[in-house]
C-alpha cells in the first residue's frame, strides 16, 4: 500500500469512528426526548382527570397541584377540601380515559391526605361495570383527598389529544430533535471535508529543487 492510500484509509477509519460516536449520542438523545414527551403527555392527562373530577363536584376554581409519580402510580393532589361522590368520580375519570385512549386497565384509590387511609377504591378491567361499583351515590365527608391511579397495562404509544388549558411542551421537544439532526449532519459533513482536505494535502507531490524526478 502506497503512502497516499495509507493516509486515505487512516482518515476514513477516523471518520467512521467519530460518526459512530456522534450517531450513538444522537440516538440516545432522541430516545430521551421521546420518553420525556410521553411522560409529559401522561402528566397532562392526569391533571386533566383532576380538573374533570373537580368540575364534576361543582368546583372550577381550585388548583390541581403537581402530579407525583412513583413507578406506574400517579398521585393527583387537590388544593382544597371537598365532598366527593363515587359515581361522579368514576364518570369523570372514565370520560378522560376514553377520550385520550390512555389505558384499558387501571386501579383508582381515593386517600385521605392526613391519615393516608383509603376512603374509596375501584378497579377497571377493559370496561366499567357500574352494577358492581359500590356506594355509587353515597357522599364521602369533606376533607383533603389524594387521587391515586395505578396503571395496570402498558400506556398507548399515541395518546389522543385532549382539550385542556395545559398542554405538553411538544414544541420544545420537536425543536430539540430538529437541532440534533442539524448537528449530526453538519458534523459528518465537516469530518468528511477534513478527511478529503488531509488526503489531498498528503498526496500532493513535493516541490523540492533538490529532488530529481525520474
Amino acid at each position: 500500500m502506497d503512502s497516499a492510500s495509507f493516509v486515505l484509509m487512516k482518515y476514513i477509519n477516523y471518520l467512521l469512528v467519530i460518526s459512530t460516536v456522534i450517531l450513538s449520542s444522537f440516538l440516545f438523545t432522541g430516545a430521551s426526548v421521546k420518553d420525556n414527551e410521553e411522560k409529559q403527555q401522561i402528566e397532562v392527562v392526569m391533571r386533566t382527570i383532576g380538573h374533570e373530577v373537580m368540575l364534576a363536584h361543582g368546583d372550577s376554581i381550585s388548583r390541581i397541584l403537581p402530579v407525583d409519580k412513583q413507578g406506574d402510580q400517579y398521585f393527583i393532589q387537590f388544593d382544597t377540601e371537598f365532598v366527593f361522590q363515587a359515581s361522579k368520580l368514576i364518570n369523570a375519570i372514565d370520560k378522560v380515559v376514553k377520550q385520550t385512549d390512555l389505558v384499558k386497565n387501571y386501579l383508582v384509590e381515593m386517600r385521605e391526605c392526613h391519615s393516608n387511609n383509603i376512603i374509596y377504591s375501584y378497579q377497571v378491567i377493559e370496561e366499567i361495570d357500574h352494577n358492581t361499583i359500590p356506594c355509587g351515590l353515597r357522599e364521602q365527608p369533606k376533607t383533603c383527598y389524594i387521587l391515586q391511579i395505578l396503571i395496570l397495562d402498558e400506556v398507548q404509544d399515541n395518546i389522543s389529544p385532549q382539550k385542556s388549558t395545559e398542554s405538553p411542551n411538544l414544541l420544545s421537544a420537536t425543536f430539540t430533535r430538529f437541532n440534533n439532526y442539524i448537528f449530526l449532519s453538519l458534523a459528518i459533513l465537516l469530518l468528511m471535508g477534513m478527511g478529503l482536505y488531509s488526503y489531498k494535502k498528503d498526496s500532493k507531490p513535493l516541490n523540492d529543487s533538490t529532488v530529481i524526478e525520474i
